[in-house]
């Protein structure tokens, strides 16, 4: 039996969907799949096969569910029934809420047998009212039994008054069709388990479909790591910020000799998490709403403490003071406090007590009161692990770089004196690695690739937790720090950072002190020093001296935000003596030069083991960005002056030749075309960093804009009033639009996604990172195509399994921008059947492989050589211009060739020529 099918069976027999781990280690105990190297299904393996066959299961946050089952279905069916009656009417967390209300009170009442006013739409008690009477009668006695339940504490949580003062604003038909949904859905199909299970689900559906919800949940597989790492067997456990409850109802499941208690600050929210507990087999009174701080007044205290922390950290207030005051720590400046948490941990442990949080990095190695709460856990030996997660692991609820920090008061002895650090933040090692290999890491104490135990003397010298340092890749560097023969950066420089100029204030000056921003700093490793001639602006001289804004002195210029840091020197010269950075431009000037020639440090910084800090460094977001604080902490080889200058010269060496060889082999391949692009992708490239720096200040207007909205509660306020004789139709006259401000800025937050998403395109159409490896290229695009499998459009792969080099990420860029492409332009109109064509053929005698690309929609309106060129589209289209681009530079970055067939009258038909082998100097 393959794999597929036995997952299939498993998923029959325990009838309930399954997390991946959860199918694993099923698998492995029956004898249904065996693998040939008779090894253990992995949990990554399980994930693998699942994603390969979209047609056969569905995935919801880490459950899986065979697709053909039909109970689940009907719920799935029942969910986006119900959600296609609220969304034109209510906000997203209000219809989280209704959705959520209806389905515990469906539960509640087919549990406990009720015979509702629900199921008694066409009795005798409505026979000869009048139809609209008969209707709103109906709805109100259901209204009424509903209070009437409630009152009587039926439900064990007070929801009803506000699902009914929500949904009665609807139509009485609405609501009709809501009832008439309910009454179909029978909840008794499903077991307490399995309803359990459900409901989480119908949360999670809810909150992926919500891009404004208020139920910022933790990703299933991350909730199952943790809970199986705190292992709780008997005692108090306590989720200081519980939200919906998914830890609550996780540890319930894997034992229910546990007193559970959850606080949640929101009240709606905890509304939502009582429900979750009571359907997951709990009672209401285990979630509190409210603060959790409020508990250190309590005696009481925890056996397991449990919680996914806010990423950007707690607000302090009363409780905080007496907090940190109580553990001999000042008050951190910041508003938000993370290391709150990790005091109120400490104050609320019970004596063997185990605490495990997700946290966000910058605690790691943040200083002021941060480090003096590092250290205080290590100095009373309670920090146990850090495992460094990959940025977006939280995704699709926050894209923050965040790790897991495990306490303990009773650490295995192995670990006293010791904390163990296991580094996962490649996302590829997390992907592959999967969930029980990653527990095994945790609970054997042994050194590997991916994980290090590294004595408290060691730490409390390197001042910093975060574990990209205790890594087998680093240890060489680590133990230079150590040494004395590195150092980290703050150390050796000191950092300042560009001031915020009105580009009024600059862009028109001829002359005055020279004004550098990103698109300034050079780009080639081998242009080292800033140059004149890319200067694009002046600042007026005396203003800019007023301001303190002048640097006059040698030093390294770096690009704050973007993908990367574009080291330049700065070099003062007679006619070029002073310089002004931009806001998004960092100036690292040698705190004494004794200690750091500012060439060796600019090597260092084009380096792979600093590139490699700086990229982990660097918060997965719409805008890559750096902060002062974080690259103070990159750590930088340092030998003396003498091995520096030395350093230099090699190195001088090996980039002009390096370079050289690139640029004559580039040249011999594309002859003069070259130059030309370059040139094309130079405007390209200023007009992309201009538009960034501008999405940061609309982005910020936004979120400004939506604070106020939200905490005054005037989204609904329009520009004019109903009665204004504005809005009274004329002949001849357009009646403006009057929509409310809630309405305005969801369409501003709509074209600021859609410019971040066009910048993203555009920057990773002129900045290819290739990594090739081999791989089966009809197996490949066949995965890739089964994606889209909820499209209206048939997607057809066939021919030859041929093996090729190819890079995976861009192979899957190129299909993907296909298929869009083929949505977006070429279907837009509805008509016959809607099909594309992938068709794989070796031709062996020229060492290639031919994919041949076919779509029945409509044809293209553009040449060849127009679709190829950057920004580029036809008339009709509304996209950004950059696919076609893109396509064809992936193409020629493999040494392929594309070819597509024009004047076609219908359909679009392209050829690909691929090298199977790649010439990979040729690539470089």
């Amino acid at each position: 039996m393959n794999l597929h099918d036995a997952i299939i069976q498993i998923l029959q027999r325990k009838g309930e969907p399954l997390s991946f781990a959860e199918l694993a280690f099923e698998i492995n105990q029956s004898e249904l799949y065996e693998r040939k190297d008779r090894k253990s299904v992995k949990t990554n393996q399980i994930q693998a096969r699942v994603n390969r066959y979209p047609d056969k299961f569905i995935t919801i946050n880490g459950y899986v569910i065979d697709s053909g089952d039909q109970k689940w279905g009907y719920l799935l069916s029942t969910y986006s029934t119900l959600n296609s009656y609220l969304r034109e009417h209510f906000t997203g967390s209000d219809i989280e809420f209704i959705i959520s209300s209806l389905f515990f009170y469906k539960r509640i009442i087919d549990s406990k047998s009720i015979d509702s006013h629900l199921f008694h739409y066409n009795t005798e008690a409505y026979k000869g009212q009048h139809f609209i009477s008969f209707r709103t009668n109906y709805v109100n006695d259901w209204f009424e039994e509903l209070f009437r339940l409630n009152n009587s504490n039926f439900f064990e949580v007070q929801f009803v008054d506000d699902l009914v003062n929500l949904i009665k604003r609807l139509d009485i038909k609405i609501l009709l069709d809501i009832i008439e949904t309910l009454r179909d859905f029978n909840s008794n199909f499903f077991s307490k388990q399995e309803f359990g299970k459900a409901f989480e689900y119908i949360l999670e559906v809810g909150d992926l479909n919500n891009t404004r919800s208020n139920l910022v949940r933790t990703p299933r597989g991350i909730i199952e790591l943790m809970t199986k790492i705190l292992n709780p067997i008997s005692g108090k456990l306590l989720d200081p910020v519980c939200g919906t409850g998914g830890f609550l109802t996780e540890a319930n499941r894997l034992s229910s000799d546990l007193d559970l208690l959850g606080v949640e600050i929101s009240y709606e929210v905890s509304r939502i998490a009582k429900m979750n507990l009571i359907v997951n087999g709990g009672v209401d009174n285990n979630i509190k709403h409210g603060n959790c701080f409020s508990l250190l007044h309590e005696d009481t205290g925890y056996d397991y403490i449990i919680g996914d922390l806010p990423i950007e950290g707690g607000n302090l207030g009363d409780f905080h003071y007496h907090l940190f005051n109580y553990w001999g720590i000042d008050l951190p400046k910041k508003s938000k406090s993370f290391g709150a948490f990790l005091l109120f941990s400490l104050s609320k442990l019970s004596f063997n007590g185990k605490a495990i949080f997700t946290i966000s990095d910058s605690f790691l190695y943040r200083k002021g009161s941060d480090q003096k709460i590092r250290n205080l856990l290590l100095e009373n030996d309670v920090l146990e692990t850090i495992i460094s997660l990959p940025g977006g692991a939280l995704k699709p609820y926050t894209k923050g770089k965040a790790s897991i920090i495990v306490l303990n008061n009773n650490k295995h002895e192995q670990l006293l004196g010791r904390v163990k650090f296991i580094d996962v933040s490649n996302q590829n090692i997390y992907d592959n690695l999967g969930l029980q290999e990653i527990i095994s890491m945790y609970e054997t104490h042994a050194d590997n690739k991916y994980s290090q135990i590294v004595s408290l003397r060691e730490i409390i010298e390197l001042k910093t937790l975060n574990p990209r340092f205790f890594t087998q890749d680093l240890s060489l560097l680590r133990d230079l720090l150590l040494s004395g023969d590195g150092k980290y950066l703050g150390e050796i420089v000191n950092i300042e950072s560009g001031k915020r100029i009105l580009e009024k204030d600059f862009f028109y000056l001829e002359k005055g002190i020279p004004v550098i921003k990103i698109e300034n700093l050079e780009k080639e490793t081998v242009d080292m020093f800033l140059s004149k001639s890319n200067v694009s602006g002046y600042l007026e001289r005396d203003y800019a001296y007023r301001k303190s804004l002048v640097i006059n002195k040698e030093s390294i210029l770096i690009a704050k935000i973007g993908e990367n840091l574009k080291p330049t020197y700065f070099k003062p010269t007679n006619d070029f003596n002073e310089i002004v950075i931009h806001q998004n431009v960092l100036a690292l000037l040698p705190i004494t030069k004794d200690k750091v020639s500012l060439q060796f440090l600019y090597y260092q910084l084009n380096s792979d083991i600093v590139k490699n800090q700086i990229e982990n460094l660097k918060p997965h977001s719409v805008v890559p960005f750096l902060t002062i604080s974080s690259i103070k902490e990159v750590l930088i080889p340092l030998p003396n002056l003498e091995s520096q200058e030395k350093f230099i010269g090699v190195q001088k060496a090996n980039i002009i030749s390096a370079e050289r060889s690139r640029i004559d082999e580039k040249l011999k391949r594309l002859g003069i075309v070259e130059e030309a692009e370059e040139r094309e992708l130079d405007v390209v490239r200023t007009i992309t960093h201009q538009l960034r720096h501008k999405l940061v200040d609309l982005n910020t207007f936004i979120e400004k804009a939506r604070s106020i909205i939200d905490i005054k509660g005037i989204g609904d306020l329009k520009q004019y009033d109903p009665a204004d004789p504005i809005l009274i139709f004329e002949e001849g006259f357009e009646v403006p639009e009057n929509e409310n401000l809630e309405t305005i800025l969801k369409k501003s937050e709509e074209k600021s996604l859609f410019l971040s998403a066009l910048l993203t395109d555009v920057e990773k159409a002129i900045n290819l990172d290739l990594k090739f490896k081999k791989i089966e290229l009809l197996s490949s695009i066949k995965r890739i195509s089964s994606e889209y499998k909820s499209y209206t459009i048939q997607i057809e792969v066939v021919g030859e399994n041929v093996e090729v080099e190819f890079s995976e990420r861009h192979l899957k860029d190129l299909i993907d921008t296909l298929i869009q492409n083929a949505k977006q332009h070429s279907f837009k109109r509805e008509g016959k059947k809607q099909k594309i064509t992938f068709k794989v053929k070796p031709d062996l005698k020229r060492k290639l492989v031919v994919i041949e690309y076919l779509n029945n929609g409509a044809p293209l309106e553009i040449s060849q050589k127009e679709y190829i060129s950057i920004l580029t589209k036809s008339k009709s289209s509304n996209g950004s211009g950059i696919g076609g681009y893109y396509i064809n530079k992936i193409i020629k970055a493999h040494g392929g060739l594309l070819n597509i067939s024009e004047n076609l009258s219908a359909g679009i038909k392209m050829k690909i020529e691929i090298p199977i082998k790649q010439n990979k100097e040729l690539n470089e």
